[in-house]
């Protein structure tokens, strides 16, 4: 893990800062879930929050957010581009709050089996 990491950094090189750049971190997610297999290249907060959804189809942003560690505004911004691009929706509200209830969209459709 990050943590485990940065615990093993600093005990190795004292005197020394170690700074995560996660906006540019990237990787690959395959979703099986949908009639094709797509690969959505994300960020590594984009994959941690739709790593979620192999647990369930529906979160509240108050669970997300204490099951990936992302602090709210960070995540409320995360979680309103996995909307714009219609991997998730808005359970009944329009405004997304801590309260909202986010669920996976099992009606996403693409041309492209990889979308960025």
């Amino acid at each position: 893990s990050v943590q485990q990491f940065t615990n093993f950094y600093c005990s190795r090189y004292s005197g020394r800062k170690l700074h995560w750049l996660h906006s540019l971190s990237r990787g690959e997610l395959v979703a099986k879930c949908y009639d094709k297999p797509y690969t959505f290249q994300a960020s590594t907060f984009q994959m941690s929050v739709l790593l979620q959804f192999n647990m369930g189809n529906k979160f509240l942003v108050s669970q997300l957010e204490e099951s990936t560690s992302i602090r709210l505004d960070i995540l409320l911004q995360i979680l309103q581009a996995l909307i714009k691009f219609k991997l998730l929706k808005i359970e009944k509200e329009s405004v997304l709050t801590q309260s909202s209830t986010v669920s996976l969209s099992l009606a996403y459709r693409s041309k492209k089996l990889k979308v960025n």
